[in-house]
């Protein structure tokens, strides 16, 4: 009987938390960055992790309070940033000393390098950055008292000492004020609440967690997982989060006119931390979120992924950035429905609207398309043109035309014209990495597309304009042979010009000349493929490819 009894509680004491709702998941993202933080171990070996579910005995979320706290210390950064900007200051006050003022004055974007400018500027730095109850407590910066090198030190020196003997004190300080902006309400969150917010936490929710003395609703399992007995007065509504949508005057949207809803102990903790899943953006008071429900591994991974992409600082067109990015580090993409299942959140925590999301938008024509051509688009990674100082990467190019549904032949036509500028002496400020051969390679991925996904009729294999680049190749090859390579950029001009304005009359009165003045018959396979019209673009470019490019038996 007592070996059963501890089984029951060894169950009982195992915490089971099902993928759900986009700000759920963003909560079971947040746990589990707050469990894994400063652990120095990998998260599976605290968190069992399995297709739709984390699982975790609840011994794990003893220290909880001080790891939540630490985290969101870390997390809004205002502390961690004015430390290094006064640290970094201090260095700039030794330059100062040794009359090093033209180079601080640059670094401050001053157009006149006197010390005085100088103190001055650096004085409003710190005065703006040394805002809010918890700094201006201990010191209420008056720019005007501070006039020379000597005082600029005194104050820096004072502030940081301030840091370091208090951090305790603005930990919880900055935790309680940051976090009130997303959970208007609540435990430590409260006004009321003016100290001992970790005390408050820890008895609000890690010991009645771990102690498993909450009072229960007998009468009802929680709203959400449906599995274990919601807490007592746990109200699911803006208590929780202020853009869930569900408050006290949205009762005829809830079953029975009522708003208090039952909630779980973990359910409330799941999305209580739901901030701690979030990925700042670059826009002040915004967040992001990927919210990729395939599994509970793509979640996490997904979310990593975003941090790494705004670390990189992609600010232009996040979604293409990200799905750049998505393709590299996925050594191969698994599914159809993987790509299409990714949607990225944006929560502005000072405004009153509801978040936005932002999706993909992958049908599964696309999705297809990408799995089945992953390895041919990973390798246009490494590939640029640059046109003065502006680099462009192919795969970026090509994923951003995928994404607004622009795939066409324009995109080859215009990287062929920048390869042949890129040769020319007079044109150096274009240049490119890449040779006519790869760009054949995005003739067949965009032949495919054209096919398989936009579903218009285009009878061509890929072996078919491999052998049309082959041809184009034996033609460089008679130009060599002649010593007129010299001839072959001018003429590919005249060919591509054609291609791009769907000549074909064009087209073909140039190539029978070339054939013609070689004393050669034009290849049936080239003229017969012209016949068809929705062929043209792809017969001409892969011919011009092949004009320009390496042999194929060349690497």
């Amino acid at each position: 009987m007592e070996k059963h009894e501890t089984e029951i509680q060894n169950q009982n004491d195992i915490v089971r938390i099902e993928i759900g709702d986009w700000l759920y998941n963003a909560g079971i993202v947040g746990l589990m960055n707050i469990i894994s933080f400063n652990n120095g171990n990998p998260l599976s070996d605290h968190i069992k992790i399995g297709d739709n579910y984390i699982e975790f005995n609840k011994s794990l979320l003893d220290g909880f309070t001080d790891k939540f706290f630490e985290f969101a210390f870390k997390f809004h950064g205002k502390y961690d940033s004015i430390y290094k900007l006064l640290k970094e200051i201090q260095s700039d006050i030794k330059s100062l000393k040794d009359n090093k003022l033209e180079v601080i004055a640059k670094k401050y974007k001053l157009n006149e390098s006197t010390e005085k400018l100088i103190i001055e500027k650096i004085i409003q730095i710190i005065s703006q950055r040394w805002k809010g109850v918890a700094y201006e407590s201990f010191i209420k910066i008056k720019r005007s008292k501070f006039k020379t090198t000597e005082d600029l030190s005194e104050l820096t020196n004072k502030l940081i000492n301030i840091l370091k003997e208090n951090r305790e004190y603005f930990v919880e300080k900055e935790v309680q004020t940051y976090l009130r902006n997303f959970s208007k309400q609540g435990s430590f969150l409260s006004l009321n609440i003016k100290e001992g917010q970790k005390e408050q936490f820890k008895k609000d929710f890690e010991t009645p967690l771990l102690e498993g003395t909450n009072y229960i609703e007998k009468k009802y399992n929680c709203i959400y997982c449906n599995t274990r007995i919601a807490k007592k007065d746990t109200i699911f509504s803006t208590a929780l989060v202020l853009y869930q949508g569900l408050n006290k005057d949205a009762r005829n949207f809830t079953w029975g006119f009522k708003s208090k809803l039952p909630l779980c102990e973990i359910c409330e903790l799941v999305y209580f931390v739901h901030w701690a899943g979030l990925t700042k953006s670059f826009k002040n008071s915004t967040f992001l979120f990927v919210n990729d429900d395939s599994s509970i591994a793509n979640l996490w991974k997904s979310n990593m992924l975003l941090k790494n992409v705004i670390n990189n600082n992609h600010r232009e067109n996040l979604l293409v950035s990200y799905f750049y990015e998505l393709l590299l580090n996925e050594e191969k993409i698994k599914s159809n429905y993987y790509l299409q299942n990714i949607a990225l959140v944006e929560i502005d925590i000072e405004s009153n609207i509801m978040p936005k999301i932002m999706t993909l938008n992958i049908s599964r024509n696309q999705a297809y398309f990408i799995k089945e051509s992953h390895e041919i688009l990973k390798s246009l990674s490494t590939k640029f043109f640059k046109i003065k100082d502006d680099y462009k990467n192919l795969l970026y190019e090509f994923i951003y035309l995928i994404l607004n549904d622009k795939i066409n032949f324009n995109f080859i036509n215009r990287l062929l014209k920048f390869y042949l500028q890129g040769q020319e002496e007079t044109k150096n400020f274009i240049s490119t990495n890449y040779n006519p051969k790869e760009i054949n390679k995005i003739v067949v991925l965009i032949n495919n597309y054209i096919k398989n996904v936009k579903h218009k009729s285009i009878n061509m294999e890929k072996r078919h304009i491999w052998h049309i680049y082959s041809l184009g190749n034996d033609m460089q090859k008679k130009f060599i042979e002649r010593d007129a390579r010299n001839k072959i950029n001018s003429i590919s001009y005249r060919l591509l010009n054609a291609v791009r304005a769907n000549d074909k009359t064009t087209f073909l009165n140039v190539l029978l000349r070339l054939y013609i003045g070689f004393n050669m018959e034009a290849p049936k396979s080239l003229v017969n493929s012209l016949e068809l019209e929705e062929n043209f673009k792809i017969i001409g470019h892969s011919y011009v490819n092949g004009l320009l490019g390496q042999a194929l038996n060349e690497n």
